[in-house]
This record gives structure tokens, sequence and C-alpha cells, in this order.
């Protein structure tokens, strides 16, 4: 099983709100009952199915975690509106607690646009169908910025502005983009009874202006008394030198202009008045809407080639078990901490100086503004920089997760040793305000089901409680790399800390290179920075140049910390 069938628990779990949800794999048509996403046979070395699997995962474990099903309504129209509200909604919800997201939700949305399943709406299309397709593609350009959507929008809101009233298409742009403030289901279907309310109001308003129009035209068409002969000459008089009747013939050019700016481009406003255009769509039945999100991804999913395998799998990564309280008899903690307190210190200063930079704000020049810099006025014919602003500095607020190779490789030169004193000089470097961190350990054998992490502290435990923990450690295994960075990862997105961070300290020599490499592209692309310390060896080849340092000794560990920590600490989070 590769890594990418390995990856998709991750997400499903992460995603989801409760562990309850699970992913099975080889299950059928692509679905979800609310508890469980099931998936066909997927082939992972397929770009356009690793594509539509992720953005399937992500959306429909949005739902499983945002949306009230019990809430969707039996009226057409309303459920049709309901729909692309609901769906913007929850995926604009899920990118702001996983921002990674974004990346599979735009690239589902590519192939979908790529492979016809959202395109430009037909010549024929009714106003309904061209009322949806504006609202969908609009909104998540604007709002879910998803870049295939860009062109389709513009066409699909000129397509709309040619078949209902101009007015009506501005309200209703108006009130959709509300989606962005809505909390919850309740507020996406009292927004779509909005947008009905207004549509009906709209059709009335139509008939009023037309049952006018044609009072107007009646009015217009009634024979005028003859004048007599001394009004006639008087007439003749007032006329003349002014064009004769030309203004009369200009504005009745202009009364014969439709002005509800609608066009007839679609089967059902050719020819119709303005209100019964809005009424058609009001009157609009389920055949008339478009393709939805999830019919769209199950539709392109049941278009791939399938891959059987054996079973259907739910093909969970490593549990994170807490390990079992150590005595620190013994055990001398402040003698532990003494040990290695020259590189705490060293690393500790550094960090402290990384905090302050990135925290501090920051005074620059500017063409505009509200405060005056009296100092900078000579720059008034030059560049116009005479304003002061304050720009702030990144906030700290950061969770890091440090997960520790235990394999028997581990074992050579002590490196074992190696490794525990760079996670206890690193939690205690760290362990100051807007800083949260937990240390892991893989693999271990603590429970019946196998393989698994052991948690040696916990996120909200001091690092001095852990030393006890740390001086017990062991080697034993392989190296399932990619397994412990899922299990690590999972508890690590449930973090509410703006940034995420994950420290692997490992001899670099994972079971598979290529899953591992391709769980941390996951953890990225996730909004996870994943940086590494190999112990005695390169942990370059797995992680990257820039996110990687090897130490051979305890007092290398302050340079190499601090070179990759700048690289991503004076960044804002994402």
């Amino acid at each position: 099983m590769n890594a990418f069938l390995n990856a998709l628990p991750v997400l499903a779990n992460s995603l989801a709100d409760t562990l309850g949800v699970k992913v099975r794999l080889n299950a059928g048509a692509a679905r979800t009952d609310g508890n469980t996403i099931y998936l066909p046979g997927i082939n992972g070395q397929d770009k356009k199915s690793r594509r539509l699997a992720l953005g399937y995962v992500a959306h429909e474990g949005s739902h499983c975690r945002h949306t009230d099903f019990k809430l969707i309504p039996r009226q057409a129209l309303k459920k049709m509106i309901l729909n692309i509200l609901e769906d913007i909604r929850i995926e604009n919800a899920i990118v702001q607690v996983y921002p990674g997201t974004k990346i599979f939700l735009a690239e589902m949305c590519e192939e979908l646009v790529e492979n016809g399943f959202w395109s430009a709406s037909q010549p024929d299309a009714s106003s309904a169908n061209l009322m949806q397709t504006f609202m969908l593609y609009r909104l998540r350009a604007d709002v879910l910025e998803q870049k295939a959507f860009f062109g389709l929008a513009d066409d699909a809101e000129a397509r709309l502005r040619e078949s209902i009233p101009a007015g009506m298409c501005t309200k209703l742009e108006a009130l959709m983009f509300q989606i962005e403030s809505c909390k919850s289901t309740q507020d996406a279907l009292d927004l779509a009874s909005a947008i009905i309310t207004m549509m009906e109001e709209e059709a009335e308003k139509e008939k009023e202006q037309e049952k006018q129009k044609d009072q107007d035209d009646q009015d217009a068409n009634q024979p005028q008394p003859q004048p007599s002969d001394e009004d006639s000459d008087d007439d003749s008089q007032d006329g003349s030198g002014q064009g004769g009747s030309s203004d009369d013939d200009s504005d009745s050019d202009d009364d014969s202009q439709d002005d509800s700016g609608q066009g007839d481009s679609s089967d059902d406003g050719a020819g119709k008045k303005a209100s019964d255009v809005i009424q058609s769509i009001l009157n609009a039945g389920d055949e008339e809407a478009i393709m939805s999100t999830d019919e769209a991804i199950k539709e392109a999913m049941g278009d791939l080639d399938a891959v059987d395998y054996d079973e259907p799998s739910n093909m969970i990564p490593f549990k994170n078990w807490n390990h079992q309280e150590v005595a620190p008899d013994g055990i001398n903690i402040e003698a532990e901490k003494n040990r290695v307190a020259a590189v705490t210190n060293a690393l500790a200063v550094r960090v402290q100086s990384l905090m302050q930079a990135q925290s501090r704000k920051v005074k620059r020049s500017s063409m505009s503004g509200m405060k005056l810099n009296v100092q900078n006025l000579h720059r008034a014919r030059i560049d116009g920089q005479i304003f002061q602003k304050n720009h702030e500095g990144v906030k700290v607020d950061t969770a890091m997760a440090i997960l520790v190779d235990r394999s028997d490789s581990m074992s050579d030169l002590n490196r074992i040793q190696l490794a525990m004193d760079a996670v206890l000089s690193t939690t205690l470097a760290f362990d100051r305000p807007g800083i949260k961190q937990a240390v892991f350990a893989f693999p271990a054998f603590i429970h019946a089901d196998g393989q698994s992490n052991t948690v040696l502290k916990s996120w909200d435990a001091r690092p001095a409680s852990a030393v006890p923990i740390y001086k017990n450690v062991g080697t034993a295994g392989c190296t399932p790399l990619a397994q412990a960075l899922m299990g690590a990862g999972i508890d690590l997105f449930h973090r509410k800390e703006a940034r995420k961070v994950m420290l692997v300290v490992t001899d670099g020599d994972p079971d598979s290179i290529q899953q591992s490499q391709w769980v941390i592209d996951l953890l990225r692309k996730s909004g996870v920075q994943v940086l590494a310390v190999g112990i005695m060896s390169d942990a370059k080849t797995v992680f990257g140049q820039q996110w990687a340092e090897n130490i051979n000794d305890i007092h290398q560990l302050p340079k190499a910390m601090i070179g990759m920590l700048e690289n991503i600490m004076l960044k804002r989070a994402a």
C-alpha cells in the first residue's frame, strides 16, 4: 500500500472533529454517511486520482464537521441555493482551521474544470441554471480564491446580466457574499431564504413597473382632442425652431428599450417580461439544478481506473499513547539539567533574540497615514514618504511537536543519548510564553494493536517533568517514519496555535524514503513546518537542504536549531 493511501486517513481524522470519521478504501463508489468516507480503489501514482481523492476527503470531511444535514430543504430552488452556499461555507471554514486544505480543494477543482464537469453555460441555459452557475463560480473564485473559476466566473456573470434584471443581479451579488459571515448551516439556510425573498420582491416590483408602462402606453395611444384653429396656430408657432417632433421620437425610442438589463440569451428569457423571467427562476424544479460539488467529484472518481486491493482498509496511522510514568528514583533532575545547561543557555539566548526580533514593532515611512514624521518632511518633493506607520511583528503563537527516532540504528555510537540530550535542551530553551511543546518517540510497542508513537511529554507538561522518562528511552525496531509522522501530525493538526512546527530527531534512515517524503510534503502543504536534526547522520536527503541540520555533538545544537528556525519563525504563520 503506497504512502498516498496511508495519508488519506490522516486528512479524514484531522478534518473531522471526532475520531469516529474514518476513510475506507476499495469500498465502491465515493460516498459518505457522515461517519465514514468511502473511496474506490485509488491509483496513488496517478496525479488526477490523488487530486480528486484528497479534495474529496477535504470536502466531505468538512461536511461531516460543519453541515447539519437535517436542515436540507425540500423546496427545489431553496435546496439549489443552499447547496451552493453551504459548499462555499464549509470549505472556507475548513481552510481557516487547516490552511493546507486550500491546496487540496483548489487542485480538485482544477481537475473538475479541466475534465469538463464545470464549464461555461450552454447557449440555451435557463435563467435558473445561469443564476446557479454564476453563484457557484463567482463565490469559488472570489471567496475561496480558486483560480480555475476566474475566467468562468466572468463569463457566467455576463451571461446572467443578459438574462435577468440588472437590479436583481446586483442585489443577488450583494446577498450571496454574506456567506462569508455565516457560521452554521442554519445561517446559510436563512441566507438562501433571504435571496428567494429578494427575488419575490423584485418580481413584484417588475410587475408594477410593467403594469405602469402598459398604462402609459395605453394613454399615449388614446386619440387626442382636435385643437381649434387658434390653438393650432399657437401650437405651430411653439413648435417652430425645435426640430419638430424629434424629441418625442427620441423618447419613444428610449421607452421601447427594455430597462431591465435583460437580454434574450436564455430559453426562458427570450421575449419574456422581466417579472416572468424572475418567476421562472422561482418556479424552477429539481431538473434545473446544476451539478453539485458532490456529484461532480463522485462522477469524476467513477471515471478513474480502479485499483483493486484485497480488502477495504482503514490504514490508520500510528496512535499516540501516553508513556507510562517513570519514578525519578536515582535520577537527579537538576543534575541532568545542569549537564546540558551550557547548550540550553546558548540556545535560550538565541531563541530569546529571535522571539524579540519577530515580535518587535517596526516604524516605517509611508506616503499615507495619520501620523506625520517631521524628520521626513524634506522627502515631500522626493518620494512623498512623510508619514510614519507602525508595522506589527509576527506573533510567537507556536505549537512544536518533537518526534524522536528510537529505532535499533539509534543505538549505534549511543546516538539515542545525543538525541535525548538535544530534546531536553530544546524543550528547556523553548519553554516560554507563546510556545507549546510535546515530545513523541517511535516506534513504541506498548499496545496490543502493534506499533505506535509514545508521548514522552504532553503539551501542558513542564520540560523538567519528563527528564526521568528521557533517561529511560531505549532503542528497538525499525524506522517507520511515515506512519509516525502521520500520527504526530494528527495531534499537531488539532492544536489551535497559528504556527505548527514538527521537529524530527533521527539518524536519517527511514524504512521508506519515498513514503516519508510524501508525508513530509503532505504535512508542509497542510501548514506544518517540518524540520529535522540528523544525529551523527545526514537528514538533509529526506527532509531537504533548507529544513535539516546534522550534529555530531550536543554543542552543535544551538547553531543548527537557530539556522533552521530563522527560515520559518520570521515568516507569518499560514
